[in-house]
Order: C-alpha cells, then sequence, then structure tokens
C-alpha cells in the first residue's frame, strides 16, 4: 500500500508518532522537524519522494497540520481529494455544498473589506466565523447591527494574535461566512472513508460548555452510551458525503450541531486528519482503538463488540480537557494537574507555541468532575509573580448539557 503522512510542528500526537514508527509509514516534515523524527525512527522522505507518491491516485494520506493540505491537493493523484480538500478546508465552500440538503439554512460570505456592507436580519442570531479557521479563533455570536460591528472586530483581533502561529493557510482574515445559529449540542467524531468508499467512525465525542455564551475549545468526552446514541445518525451521515465526493482512503474530523428535535447537521468537516491536539487519542484510552492505526492499515473497529465489553459498558467517561489560558501568563502545570482524580494521560504544551497549555485525559464515572473544569477559574494555575486580573468564576457547574453561541461583549 502507497501511503504517506505529512507532519509539521504543530501539535504532535505521541501516539501518531508510535503509529507512524511501527508502521514504518514514509513521513514528511520539514527539515528541523525531519531530523528530529529520524533520529526517533520515523521513516522521513524528501518533499521530491513526497511529490512522487502523492501522484499515486491510491496514495493513503494523514496530516497533522492543515497548512500541509494546499501541498496534498496540488499533487495528488486522484482529482477527487484536491477536491474535497479544498470543498471541506474552505467553509463557505461547504456551506454551498450542503444548501441542497439545507435549502432553508441562511448563511452568506462577507469580505473582511466589506464586512461594513452586511445587513443581518434582527430577529435572529448568527455567528460569524472566518472562511478558513481553525480552532474556533474568530468565531463569534451576534444579534443585531451593534453586536455584529463588535463580532467582526473581535474577530479581526483574534485572527490576528494567532495567524503567525498557524499561517494564512490555516488561519484567514480575508473573508467570513457568516450563518444562521444552530441551538443544540455540539457533537464531533473522527473517521475515514476506506479503499471502497465506506464509512469508519473510530471515535464519537461531545463538546460540552459552559452555557451559551461559552465558545471555549476546554472539553470533550466520550463514553459507550454516547457512542451507541449517535453512530447510527453519524454513519448515515458519513455515508452520504461519500457517494457525492466519491472520496476512499480519507479521514476526516467532522463537527455537528444537534437540533432540538435530535437531528444532526454538521458544521464542519477537516480533510485528512482527526481530532486536532491529541483529540482522536481519546478512544484509545476508552476503547482500546487506536484511530491512526486503523486508518492505516484499513481496519474497521467492531463497534457492537466493543461496546458490549462489560469493561467498557460500565458508563466511565473519557475526557479531553485542554488547559485555558485565561487570566494566566505562565501556568502552573502541576498544580492544574493535580486538580484530576485519575489520568490516562497528560501533555503540557509551550504557551509561546500553542493557544492552551496542556491536554488531560481523565477518566471518572462521574461527568461533573469534568464538567467543573467548565465553571473552573484558571487564574488560579497562574505561576507568574506579577498580579493578573482575575477571570470571575461561573456558577456552581451542574450536570446539564447547555446549547453553545459565542457571545460578543463589548
Amino acid at each position: 500500500m502507497n501511503r504517506v503522512a505529512l507532519l509539521t510542528e504543530t501539535f504532535l500526537s505521541e501516539t501518531l508518532l508510535d503509529t507512524l514508527q511501527t508502521l514504518q509509514v514514509p513521513t514528511y516534515a520539514p527539515d528541523g522537524l525531519s531530523a528530529r523524527l529520524s533520529a526517533r525512527g520515523l521513516a522521513m522522505i524528501s518533499e521530491t519522494t513526497l511529490k512522487s507518491k502523492l501522484a499515486d491516485p491510491g496514495c493513503v494520506v494523514y496530516v497533522n497540520s492543515e497548512g500541509v493540505l494546499p501541498l496534498v491537493a496540488a499533487h495528488h493523484g486522484n482529482a477527487a481529494v484536491g477536491h474535497a480538500v479544498r470543498l471541506f478546508k474552505d467553509k463557505v465552500a461547504f456551506r454551498r455544498f450542503l444548501s441542497k440538503h439545507y435549502p432553508d439554512f441562511f448563511f452568506r460570505e462577507v469580505p473582511a473589506s466589506q464586512a461594513d456592507l452586511f445587513r443581518a436580519p434582527a430577529d435572529r442570531a448568527f455567528i460569524l466565523k472566518p472562511a478558513v479557521g481553525f480552532f474556533a479563533l474568530g468565531v463569534r455570536r451576534f444579534q443585531g447591527a451593534d453586536e455584529y460591528r463588535c463580532a467582526v472586530r473581535q474577530a479581526l483581533d483574534e485572527i490576528a494574535k494567532h495567524q503567525g502561529m498557524m499561517g494564512k493557510g490555516v488561519l484567514d482574515d480575508s473573508r467570513f461566512l457568516i450563518e444562521e445559529e444552530i441551538v443544540g449540542e455540539e457533537y464531533a467524531c473522527d473517521a475515514y472513508y476506506d479503499a471502497k468508499g465506506n464509512a469508519v467512525v473510530t471515535g464519537v465525542y461531545h463538546r460540552a460548555f459552559r452555557d451559551g455564551n461559552d465558545a471555549r475549545q476546554l472539553l470533550y468526552y466520550t463514553g459507550a452510551s454516547l457512542v451507541q446514541k449517535l453512530l447510527p445518525q453519524i454513519q448515515d451521515f458519513l455515508s452520504l458525503f461519500s457517494k457525492e465526493t466519491g472520496v476512499v482512503n480519507f479521514p476526516v474530523h467532522v463537527e455537528f450541531r444537534a437540533t432540538p428535535d435530535g437531528k444532526l447537521v454538521p458544521i464542519e468537516v477537516n480533510p485528512l486528519r482527526f481530532g486536532g491536539f491529541g483529540l482522536a487519542d481519546v478512544t484509545m484510552h476508552a476503547f482500546g482503538i487506536n484511530p491512526y492505526q486503523a486508518f492505516l492499515e484499513g481496519q474497521a473497529p467492531d463497534w457492537t463488540e466493543i461496546l458490549s465489553r462489560p469493561a467498557i459498558v460500565d458508563h466511565a467517561y473519557h475526557g479531553f480537557v485542554l488547559g485555558q489560558m485565561d487570566g494566566i501568563t505562565v501556568p502552573d502545570v502541576e498544580k492544574f494537574k493535580k486538580t484530576f482524580r485519575t489520568l490516562n494521560g497528560f501533555v503540557a504544551l509551550d504557551v509561546k507555541r500553542f493557544p492552551v497549555f496542556c491536554t488531560a485525559y481523565p477518566r471518572t464515572d462521574d461527568l461533573n468532575e469534568l464538567y467543573k473544569y467548565l465553571h473552573a477559574d484558571f487564574s488560579q494555575y497562574n505561576a507568574a509573580p506579577t498580579p493578573v486580573t482575575p477571570t470571575l468564576a461561573a456558577p456552581t457547574p451542574a450536570l446539564r448539557e447547555t446549547p453553545v453561541a459565542m457571545a460578543v461583549v463589548c
């Protein structure tokens, strides 16, 4: 099988690196990173070799960063791959693609240079997001003209703060997508299309929020009951994509909102990768599924068998918590780590390179143990000697799923 991985300095999952090393998957990375990964035992290749491998229409590709997607789209021998990459990465193009299935769903493309010309109906709320974006950066909820102007200003400021770290190909400030708000719970899945175009799900997650004004990438979790609840509808949705795009050997990370009647509506599809910052690794801890190996080896998890295991059906929840930088200049990582009772894994991050200071993988039988982080005052984990204005603590956590919307405060 002709397969290749493209890696950048963006978050590198240890599970992913171990898998690439074990399987000796030909891997391309920039020079400095390439040397370090070669010393670790990965099978590194040059850009020339990469392009030669990509020219094969059957080449299987996994990336860890959206920054390398243009390279794949430009050189892959299967035109369907390039088309799908461009379609899924551009949120405006993706909404147009979905419009035949959701004809009443309101959305508009607005160039940043003409943002002041847009007039949104004042009778309902909307979501503003960069047409090319990542990690919910530049995403704002607004209702009415005043909130819209604030939303645009805040979004541009946030994009400018992080664009140098991620690159314009990952986070772009030139165009916005404005779409109607979908009020409901948010879910996500990791999956891939196999050699025949069949959808294979490797992970299902609930993204939790504190309240309707919370837009943070802070808490995801999974468990047997969640997978059982959502798997059939997710598989139906993914099968629709396969028929309309023709992609094969293609991994995706998909985000959904659930309407009040329980119907999943797609928010976005991230091509050629699974959940970022190590989110996909949660399924290893929860179900013993290595999603990277499953994709690269063409293995389909037997969910019926997995969910029947006594050790799985104990209603334990496996979380993914990202340490927030609110009110923090220098994080006290060890202090934060000690707040978890049971950890499957913990990764400290360089805050000069990432917008969060850690990723944690807690396990618990009580969802309140996870939800408490939605209400935490993260400024208490500041290790800097200089005083920092604290973030106000939210009300006592309640085990209640609440819809999210990105509020604007000016």
